[in-house]
């Protein structure tokens, strides 16, 4: 598989800011919040396997595995969540 590089605003926001994917899918990515912005925090490491010839997403420490950036932003935002509330 050859390395694509993205950027992807998703739906999901954290804090009110909107989440964006980007990287590398051959080095793994990340999801920051409020991208390009003052405020721009990176919330989630992603890391990237290919099912089928298929991209697949999963925020690194856990263990669901999902078929769409938009998914795994979320996610991201949802274990980042998690992680602020534990603190």
């Amino acid at each position: 598989m050859s390395a694509t590089t993205i950027r992807v605003r998703t739906a999901a926001r954290y804090q009110g800011l909107p989440v964006t994917v980007l990287g590398d899918t051959q080095a793994g990515l990340l999801a920051v919040a409020g991208y390009g912005t003052p405020q721009e925090l990176a919330i989630a490491a992603i890391v990237v396997k290919h099912r089928r010839g298929q991209p697949m997403y999963c925020v690194a420490g856990t263990r669901v595995w999902a078929a769409s950036i938009d998914e795994v932003a979320q996610a991201a935002v949802t274990a980042r969540e998690a992680r602020d509330a534990g603190n």
